[in-house]
This record gives structure tokens, sequence and C-alpha cells, in this order.
């Protein structure tokens, strides 16, 4: 699935590159993001705020800019057992990776301030590590951000924004404690919202 959609991403670009732009941003990031509540049918698992780490290709038309965005959060899941009072307060090690594509819409009121807001689309793959059981899940995802783009130089900006990231569908995972038990059963459907908000270095590149 995740080489479809790195294909998906690379023709994206391609055609994108070659139809419509006018220059091309290159936005390595910072962020702080939120935690969220995975709630299964024997538990939930709450997953810890944490620093997140990402980079944007934004590919700008006018007051549109379209997006290729990968970022990472290294983090904690903490498992909660609703029938087990043992297994409560597992924690382990919890990589989420977004993988989305989007636009923005700009809204530009002189060429040093640019406010913009925007929808992207894509997923989000989980990594959590229950030892001695590892877990690889990817879900698909939407996102809303909202910010502003303050160039300092013709080259050079920074990007304040902040974001709402939804994944909306698990195939299903799960999360046991130690060498067995009763865990964490998230079925297709399951969600939560993460929010983060952020920095990032705007390095343009002209066409």
């Amino acid at each position: 699935m995740f080489k479809n959609i790195k294909l998906t991403f690379v023709f994206f670009l391609a055609v994108t590159i070659h139809a419509q732009a006018q220059r091309i941003e290159i936005i390595p990031q910072i962020n702080y993001t939120f935690g969220g509540k995975i709630y299964g049918r024997f538990g939930d698992l709450n997953i810890k705020d944490s620093e997140s780490y990402g980079i944007s290709l934004d590919i700008v038309n006018k007051n549109i800019s379209f997006q290729i965005e990968y970022f990472y959060q290294p983090t904690i899941g903490d498992y909660r057992d609703y029938f087990n009072p043992d297994l409560n307060n597992q924690r382990s090690d919890l990589r989420v990776s977004w993988y989305h594509i989007g636009v923005r819409q700009r809204f530009a009121t002189n060429e040093k301030v640019v406010p913009f807001a925007g929808a992207s689309l894509g997923l989000t793959n989980f990594n959590l590590d229950s030892s001695p059981n590892r877990y690889n899940e990817a879900a698909l995802s939407f996102g809303l951000q909202a910010g502003t783009n303050l160039y300092l130089t013709e080259r050079i900006g920074l990007r304040l924004h902040g974001r709402l990231n939804f994944p909306v569908q698990f195939n299903g995972f799960g999360f046991y404690a130690g060498s067995g038990g009763s865990g964490l059963q998230a079925s297709a459907g399951a969600y939560f919202i993460q929010a983060d908000i952020g920095t990032g270095l705007i390095i343009r590149l002209s066409k």
C-alpha cells in the first residue's frame, strides 16, 4: 500500500510542477503534537504529547499551493484495560508517520505576510512496539490546517501553523502487555483526533 502511495506522490508532484508551478517552497518543520486516545473493545490507548518533525514541499500557483507533506512523531502509547486492572499503565514506544497531499488557499496581504488555510488527505502509519509483539498498521486520514508565512527575504521565510489531523479508519491492531492477556483491538471505524502547532523554515525556489 505504501509503495502505491509513494508512486502517487511522485506522479502528483511531476504533473503539478510541469503544468502549474510558478515556484516551489521546501519547508522543514518542527512541531509540538498533542496526543489523542484510541478506543477499543477491551481498553484504550492514550497517545502522549510529544515533539514531531516533518517536511513539506509546496508547489505555488498564484494564491493556491499544492503540497506534499510528511511528518513523524516519536511518542509513547499508554494502555488502559477495561476489564483487567493489572494490565493498566502498560507503556510502549509508538511511532506515528503521516503521508499527505493537499491544497492551501493563500490570502496574501502583501509579499511579506501570507496567511493560509487548507486541507489534506493521505495515510497515517502506526508502529507500536509492545514487546514481545510489534504492530504496524495504516489508517486513512485527513487534515485541516491554517497559519501564516512570513517572508524575510526573497528566498527565506518562516511558517507558523496549526493543524488538526484525523485518522478515520483502522484495519485493526492489538496491544498486549508482556507475554499475553487481553489487549486493545481497534476495529474498522475507530478514530481519534490529533492537533499540533509548529514552525518551519521556508526555502523558496524560483521556477
